[in-house]
């Protein structure tokens, strides 16, 4: 589980980008809601362990993510930015590439290459692929090495129809056994989502909760 604790952000002495937030995110699939400024983006961040709260408390399973035992709880968490982040190395390199760094780490690669029929593209360079591939091996290099709690920014933004629905349909079933959270402006995931929490000018403005 997933706690956030009176947490508020801001950079420097600027007006806060968030502002006493409490939130907990279990087992399932979580929506992030919100116009542009909102804090969507900067929540994902404090959660995943990028960017320290101004004020308050981020525990995952009862730990303190930015306190001395944080490190180790944060082998389970992976954000993955709205901007696709890859290597200059191949497809397949970049999807593979949590398990080279953590080694030992169980990854379900060659899965996910088959479902998404990547198997033409694997000794491509990642930099030259369009913006939808991108978006596509950041996703599934997140998803390779199966994080617990699975933190995404806008992660269908670039995708073609085909990709979003395959990678919606994967995002639900993982759910099921993991924490998914999602920060998004689209309406797909709506009605599968276990809690949708709307925020506005750093506030939690309503917060939906199914069983």
């Amino acid at each position: 589980m997933i706690e956030v604790r009176s947490v508020s952000f801001k950079y420097d002495k600027k007006n806060y980008i968030l502002y006493n937030i409490d939130l907990t995110f279990d087992t399932g699939l979580h929506l992030l809601k919100g116009p542009n400024g909102s804090g969507k983006t900067t929540l994902c961040k404090i959660i995943s362990g990028i960017l320290p709260p101004t004020e308050g408390r981020i525990y995952i399973e009862g730990v303190d993510i930015y306190g001395e035992a944080g490190d180790a709880i944060l082998d389970k968490v992976i954000f993955v930015h709205d901007k696709p982040i890859v290597l200059n190395r191949s497809v397949y390199e970049n999807i593979i590439f949590g398990g080279l760094i953590q080694k030992g780490r169980p990854i379900d690669a060659n899965y996910l290459i088959k479902k998404f029929r990547l198997e033409d593209l694997l000794e491509k360079n990642a930099k030259e692929l369009s913006a939808g591939y991108k978006q596509l091996v950041s996703l599934l290099r997140a998803f390779a090495v199966k994080p617990k709690y699975l933190i995404l920014d806008e992660p269908i933004s670039n995708l073609d129809e085909e990709f979003r629905d395959q990678i919606l349909e994967y995002l639900i079933n993982y759910s099921k056994d993991n924490t998914v959270i999602i920060a998004t402006h689209t309406p797909y995931l709506d009605e599968t989502a276990s809690t949708i929490t709307y925020l506005n000018n750093g506030r939690i403005k309503k917060r939906i909760e199914r069983n």
